[in-house]
């Protein structure tokens, strides 16, 4: 009998696509071994169920609701109705030890993709891909003692196409840069960085990627028509293929990063959520991207001071991206799944 695994997680066109985009990476794998896989999200604008099941997978909604112990209840009776479940997969930085008691009668186990380490969780596995010194050392006080910590880029949830990608990537020096900061972006960080490149006379091409559900995307579309160089993508279905044609990238802190990382793509990083900047500075620090700034304090100018220092820093860029492809291998959604589905085989 093939094991269940029912994800909850949520897309909006104000907290962007990224919580779903990386349950589905690992929903496929879990899939391509066998595993059956149910999504539950909230009806919220851009809820993404749509793309969830163009890939194979089962998508439910919830009711939309900010109480977290409605939500509880509302995902433990749709557990219920699809007659449980062998693993619950969260990726939901509201969620805490409080909703995971709540649900814990209709999984055999959970595993939490983690957010901010502030805060107690109920689960068999924890996962957080972002880069951290001290992280077991983070975590491990907020879990059970049994608990299974899968820490750090080695575990990152990457698409198979950026395994693929960093295969043909080269450093020949295409004069390209790639801006994206994820299917949201809600401080519109890729209108700053349009407007910066413009200040800083980057005289090569830009491509730049935005989610339909952009709240920008009138606008971006604007600025990009009256820039020539700029080729802008809504929703692309191969942004592996644009990170492989890129110098370099102006790409948030999120989930690009770690792609950007896998291929050898350097990147110059602007901060667009609160959580992100403290990974960043430590990989920034340690050579493996550079950090421009928080984008709520960033202006024009100086991000394109920024941009220009980057572009010209040639050895350094090629030196993070060897660095890049060892820290991140493009195996991490493989290891989970395999660490998901190992539980049975283990007898456990």
């Amino acid at each position: 009998m093939p094991m269940k695994i029912v994800f909850r997680a949520d897309a909006s066109a104000e907290i962007g696509i990224g919580h779903v985009m990386r349950c589905l990476t690992l929903a496929d794998e879990l899939a391509r071994l066998g595993g059956v896989c149910l999504f539950l999200c909230r009806e919220l604008r851009g809820h993404m169920a749509g793309t969830i099941r163009d890939r194979g997978h089962k998508a439910l909604l919830l009711p939309d609701t900010d109480d977290l112990a409605e939500d509880a209840a509302f995902t433990r009776q749709a557990v219920e109705r699809e007659g449980g479940t062998d693993w619950l997969v969260t990726d939901h930085y509201g969620i805490a030890r409080d909703w995971e008691e709540a649900v814990a009668a209709v999984s055999r186990r959970i595993c939490v993709i983690g957010g901010p380490a502030d805060r107690e969780h109920l689960c068999d596995i924890l996962h957080d891909q972002n880069y951290f010194r001290d992280h077991e050392a983070m975590w491990r006080p907020l879990v059970p003692a049994a608990a299974d910590l899968l820490l750090g880029p080695r575990f990152a949830l990457l698409r198979p196409e950026f395994l693929e990608a960093r295969k043909r990537r080269g450093m020949e020096g295409r004069n390209r840069v790639l801006v994206t900061f994820g299917g949201g972006d809600v401080p519109n960080a890729t209108e700053l960085a349009l407007r910066a490149l413009a200040l800083a006379g980057f005289d090569g091409g830009a491509d730049v990627a935005v989610g339909g559900a952009n709240p920008h995307l009138a606008a971006l579309e604007k600025v990009a028509s009256r820039m020539g160089n700029v080729r802008l993508h809504v929703s692309p279905r191969d942004m592996a293929s644009l990170m492989a044609e890129a110098d370099f990238a102006i790409c948030g802190g999120g989930v690009t990063l770690f792609e950007g990382l896998c291929i050898g793509m350097p990147s110059l990083v602007v901060s667009i959520a609160a959580n992100q900047s403290l990974a960043v500075r430590l990989l920034a620090e340690d050579g493996y991207a550079r950090f421009a700034g928080e984008a709520r304090s960033l202006t024009v100018e100086l991000l394109a001071e920024r941009i220009a220092a980057f572009a010209g820093a040639d050895a350094e860029r090629r030196a993070m991206a060897a660095k890049g492809m060892e820290l991140v291998d493009g195996r991490g959604a493989a290891r989970v799944a395999e660490r998901l589905l190992g539980w049975r085989e283990a007898g456990a």
